[in-house]
């Protein structure tokens, strides 16, 4: 099973930093998976961000959000866009990744209308975790969907990925079934 270029919907028994998680796997393969979670602002805005990696800043970079991509490197920042930027490399089509600091400063205005999303940090797994979590049914997998990460308010994302299958996340279950 690869799920490169899905979305992985935390199911309702996952705790701590992973809990209500929408995220967008970008590699995986036999050696891991690697990913960035992309519902969870944190209280740092992007003038803050600037601020670190000396760069001017201005009154849209303090109403921009940023948000926690995982619980590894998390001084590492990266721009997700469904257009390049840069430097930036695409893990799929619709998605391109940056984490070059000089591309910042081109992201800056697709980052204040939200067509752009900058992440602190990534979600990673070591060979064979994902998928034994996935066998745990502690994620549920989607396609992914641009719409979701760039048109979609992140409170949003986790009910919105849902709602063309017609169920809440109250209708999830940590338990999975067998007929």
């Amino acid at each position: 099973m690869n799920l490169r270029q899905h979305l992985l919907l935390a199911m309702p028994h996952q705790e701590g930093f992973f809990e209500n998680a929408v995220v967008v796997l970008c590699e995986h393969d036999e050696a891991g998976a690697l990913g960035f979670v992309v519902n969870k602002p944190i209280k740092t805005d992007l003038a803050h961000i600037l601020k670190e990696v000396q760069q001017d800043f201005d009154e849209d970079d303090e109403q921009t959000s940023i948000y926690a991509g995982g619980p590894v490197e998390t001084e590492r920042g990266f721009v997700l866009s469904p257009t390049p930027i840069g430097q930036s490399t695409s893990p799929f089509e619709h998605l391109h990744i940056t984490g070059h600091a000089s591309d910042l400063t081109l992201a800056r205005d697709s980052l204040h209308r939200g067509n752009a999303l900058f992440v602190l940090g990534y979600a990673g797994w070591s060979a064979g975790q994902l998928d034994q979590e996935m066998a745990d049914n502690a994620w549920l997998s989607l396609p992914y969907d641009q719409a979701l990460l760039f048109d979609t308010p992140s409170h949003q994302r986790f009910d919105q990925a849902l709602a063309p299958m017609g169920i809440s996340r109250y209708q999830l279950s940590q338990f999975s079934g067998q007929a």
